[in-house]
Parts: structure tokens; sequence; C-alpha cells
């Protein structure tokens, strides 16, 4: 039997729930021939949008029973979109396999069967369009409840807390990622964006946790606390793209996830509060193949890569892409990563928090700021794979500098260990303004002006003297890093 749920001119429309908030969904599945959902906004195979609740009362006086008391997040849990074909779009924004868009929510154990089509004007995953903080932080546009949260920690803050304990309490209030954790897509895949974020699980993340459900206790605060009154066994799986065919769009595509960086939240995190508890995302143990179908990831603009489009700030372990033909982009086009950075201080206000911060050691903010990629393996198809950078000098006025590379476009600051890049057949770039390379195009060190975004006021707020925009600290380190290209003799006919 087919279904349809089509509504172009309305907001979140599902396969199973237009909207979840708050709700724990666990065991459920879609099964359709054909399933096609249509929505202005927030288009989801089995939810439009999975969100947290937002607790606006008075805390204080609550005291400790408070860690105990609530679940406010959206947890899918062992969910499944079952079908022949799956077709979802946003007119706008935010459509995913699973869920539009998640905010402060939990996908777990679940997957999607069929051919799988998902398109938006902006935001597409084959998971979910989006995976962000809390819906009055990052969604604020969709959020009709209380705007102004930070009042709500009140005294409870200027207690003292065990660092859990701040942590649940944050959630409370939307300040923490969503996780996505052992997942599964196993039908062809197709993401296509018109605009930008478009990846094969996520189409953009802010600090967003994407692991082993086997691990969501040791990494998810919130799992912890929750755990016992979900009454769900996980499945323990990794996650699994079996069969990208293509993820396109004009910028931020990715065969995992078009952009990801480190989320900040802006005007809420208080001076009780250390800098290191929200910054960097997760991205582990994910397996990406391209069995019978193309693997092709491209941009017409800027940012393509097997695994992210941009990636800033964070940490990727053992996640691994094969099967991939192609990865083309105007710029920044890498075989994992298009262009790897710093995440930046200066965005959504970040800066006006760390003023309130005292930075005792500088070393951990680079640290908290750097990415860092391990075990991260890239490897082409029997015929190989190229990577292209489509761009090229317009004038002898136009100074921009195209970047290529077989495992990474444009590298600032990335530290990359114990990773590799196999088959790769071609890595091209503009022969006047271009810079290819088999495994980086381009790789330089950034320092904190870079993290700044070059704003002098956001340096002096962070009381660091003047020495340490010259002098580079955050330096790119490559180690057991290799190459193996494609020998023209072994290609097929």
């Amino acid at each position: 039997s087919d279904l349809s749920i089509e509504n172009e001119t309305h907001n979140f429309q599902g396969g199973f729930a237009g909207k979840a908030v708050g709700t724990l969904i666990k065991n459920s599945t879609v099964k359709a021939n054909n399933l096609n959902v249509t929505a202005k906004n927030m288009a989801g195979g089995f939810t439009g949008y999975s969100a947290n609740a937002e607790l606006v009362g008075v805390l204080s006086g609550l005291g400790i029973e408070l860690f105990n008391a609530f679940q406010l997040n959206t947890f899918l849990l062992n969910c499944e979109v079952e079908t022949t074909s799956l077709n979802v779009q946003a007119i706008e924004k935010y459509s995913g396999g699973m869920s539009g868009a998640l905010a402060n929510s939990f996908i777990v154990d679940s997957s999607i069967s069929g051919t799988t089509n998902i398109t938006a004007d902006s935001y597409a995953g084959g998971m979910s369009g989006i995976a962000a903080l809390g819906q009055s932080i990052s969604l604020k546009d969709f959020y009709d409840g209380r705007k102004d949260l930070t009042g709500l920690l009140g005294s409870l803050l200027s207690g003292v807390l065990s660092q859990d304990q701040e942590n649940v309490l944050l959630s409370l209030t939307g300040i923490s990622p969503s996780v996505l954790a052992g997942n599964e897509i196993t039908g062809s895949l197709t993401v296509t964006v018109k605009d930008k974020y478009a990846g094969g699980m996520i189409g953009q993340g802010d600090g967003v946790k994407i692991i082993s459900s086997s691990d969501l206790e040791s990494k998810s605060y919130v799992w912890k606390n929750v755990i016992g009154k979900l009454n769900y066994a996980i499945l323990g799986r990794k996650n699994t793209i079996s069969n990208l065919k293509e993820i396109s769009g004009q910028s931020h595509i990715g065969g995992v996830i078009g952009e990801v960086k480190t989320a900040s939240a802006a005007g809420i995190l208080n001076k009780t509060l250390g800098i290191g508890n929200f910054l960097g995302f997760e991205i582990e143990n994910i397996t990406v193949s391209s069995i019978d179908t193309p693997g092709i990831i491209y941009a017409t603009q800027d940012y393509a890569g097997g695994f992210a489009g941009k990636a800033m700030g964070g940490k990727v372990l053992n996640v691994q892409i094969s099967e991939l033909q192609k990865v083309e982009a105007n710029n920044y086009a890498g075989g994992f990563v298009g262009y790897g950075g710093t995440g930046s201080l200066a965005e959504t206000g970040a800066l006006n928090i760390l003023g309130l911060v005292k930075i005792s050691n500088l070393l951990n903010l680079a640290q908290g700021l750097v990415l860092d990629i391990n075990e991260c393996n890239v490897k082409g198809t029997p015929n190989g794979f190229t990577v292209k950078a489509l761009g090229t000098r317009t004038s002898d006025a136009d100074v921009t500098k195209h970047y290529a590379g077989g495992f990474i476009g444009k590298s600032t600051s990335v530290h990359i260990r114990n990773s590799h890049v196999k088959t790769l057949k071609d890595v091209t770039a503009d022969e006047i303004s271009g810079y290819a390379g088999g495994f980086a195009g381009a790789t330089e060190t950034g320092g904190l002006a870079d993290a700044a975004n070059e704003d002098t006021e956001a340096l002096k707020l962070l009381g660091i003297n003047g020495l340490l925009n010259a002098v580079p600290y955050l330096v790119s380190d490559f180690k057991n890093t290799t190459v193996e290209y494609q020998p023209e003799s072994e290609e097929a006919v």
C-alpha cells in the first residue's frame, strides 16, 4: 500500500507524527510500499520534527530531585521506516528520512529501508536535516515557548553541583546536543538541496554526537540519567549507510554530514560554567558504502567531502568511506573533508559568554576548538575515485585559491592520525589558482585570531595579549597518514 502525506503550505509533516516534543517512541514502524511526505518546513519519513520540551518554571527550590524528575528530550528508539520507495521533501527547510529536524533529542537503533530520496531547499539528510541544540536556542523560528531561558537556571547554578548535575540541568533548558546512535540506512540513498547543507546522515549539526548505541551510556550524560526510565535495551549497533548514490547541492555537501561544527549556547551559560562542556562535536563508528550505486558527492559552489563538506572543531573517529566514485566542488573538495578547521569563538556571540569565563589554560581552549580525525579511511570504487575543485581564476585581480585533496581539501590546524586514502585515481584543481594534493590540497596553521574571526574586541575579551595574534599555536599535525593511488593497469575497461 502507498501513503502520501503532502502539504506544501504547512510545517511539521511526518509518516508517523508531524511533531514530537518531549516524547518517547520506541519499537515503532511506518510501513508503506511508496511513502511520500511533503511539508513547507520539517518533513520526515517518521517525524516531521523531534524536539525537547523545555522547563519553564522556577527551578530553585526543587533541589536535587530535579535531576531525577524530568525526561524532556524526544527519543526515537528502534523505529523503522520500511518502504520500497521513500520520498521526503521540504519546500523550504529541514527534510530527513527519519526526522526533518532534531533538537536536543535522540535517534537510536533506528533504520530506513527502500530507495530513499530526500530533498529540501536547505538542510536535508538521510536521517535528519539538522541535529541541533534545544529548540529555543537553535530553531527559534519554530519555537513558541519562552524565548529567554537564562533566568531559569537561577540560584541552582550558584550552588555546588557535580559536573553531571550541571550537565543535566543545562539539558533541561535545551543546552545539550542531539544524539544519533546505531542507525542504519540500507536502500539506495539520494539527498539533494537547492541551496546548502546536505548529508548522508545529517544536513547540518552543531555539537552533535553520532556514536555507536553501545557507547550511549558513557558518552551522553542525558542518556545515563534517563536510561532507567526508558525501559529499552540497546541493540549495540554502529552507524551504517549501505548504498550512497548521490549527495548534491550548492554548498556544504557531505557523505555523512554537510557541515558540522562547534556548538555555542550563546547568552545562556553563565560565569559558573566552564568552557569545555558544550563545544566540540563527536562523530564515530560509521561505515558508508556505495555498493550498487555511483557514490557521488557534488557541490556546485563550495565544500564537498566523502564524510563532511566542512568540519570545524570536534572529534571524528573510525569513519570508513568506501566505493566512492567522485567528489566535486567549485572550491574545497576532499575525499574525506572539503575544509577542516578550528571552531570559531566568535560565532553567535559566544565570546560574550567566554568573557565571563576565566580561561586559566589557553591550551585547553585550543584543544576544545581543534578538529581531530583518527582512524578514518576513504577508498574508491574498483576503478578508483577522483576529487576535483572546479573553480578557476576569473581575472587577474581574482585572488581566490581553489583546493582539492584526496583526504582533505584544505586543513587549518587539523590533527589527523592513522588515516588513509586508497585507490585514488586523480586530484585536480585550477593550474593557476589551484592547490591539489594526494592527501591534502593545502595545510596551514591557524592562530587565535582565526578562531576569533579576526575580531580584536573578542581577543580583548579573552584577556589574551596581542602577541598571540602573531604566534600561531594551533599546528596542523598529520601522523601515520598515507595515500595509495589506483594503478593504471588495474583499471577496468
